[in-house]
């Protein structure tokens, strides 16, 4: 996907991609004219003005952060910003690369429900169970696993399943 570019000087966005534009919902002589904190979501915008200003005065910040931009008619969108201080035309400013990542975060965001969801369901199963990674080893025991091994979840996870629990043939 193609990402948006801009500079960021006196507070303003300067020097937009149509990228930038396009993601934000402005047209270029708006969006110069619109300080930095209104395209920040109210719930991220001390923490981004934070970044900027540290960044602005010189100190070693992070490049890259997510956070909450606003859109022109008040969407929400996730994006990843890579920002560095840098001297342009009348003094310091920020150069910013900001990609928009709203979906990846839907995506991870449901995976996580459906991963509490699944949990809540093995903590409720009557039977024991156990689950491993590819290799072998124990990422997991329910409440009843745990019972019938003696073996606590954290105690168990990133042991090899034959260390924890073991079937005896009774033929």
């Amino acid at each position: 996907s193609v990402l948006a570019i801009f500079v960021v000087q006196g507070g303003y966005i300067r020097f937009p991609n149509p990228r930038t534009m396009e993601l934000l919902g402005y047209a270029a002589d708006e969006i110069t004219v619109v300080p930095i904190s209104g395209f920040v979501a109210p719930e991220d915008r001390e923490f981004v003005l934070d970044m900027h200003r540290r960044r602005m005065a010189g100190e070693d910040m992070p490049h890259a952060y997510q956070f909450r931009a606003i859109t022109k008619t008040g969407e929400r969108r996730w994006v990843e910003i890579n920002a560095i201080r840098i001297d342009w035309e009348e003094g310091p400013a920020t150069l910013n690369v900001v990609r928009d990542v709203t979906e990846h975060k839907k995506a991870e965001d449901a995976l996580f429900q459906e991963k509490e969801r699944a949990q809540v369901t093995l903590q409720s199963i009557a039977d024991g169970v156990i689950t491993t990674d590819a290799s072998g080893y124990i990422d997991y025991l329910n409440p009843i696993a745990e019972e019938l091994t003696g073996w606590s979840a954290a105690e168990a996870r990133g042991r090899p399943l034959g260390e924890v629990y073991c079937v005896v043939d009774e033929a």
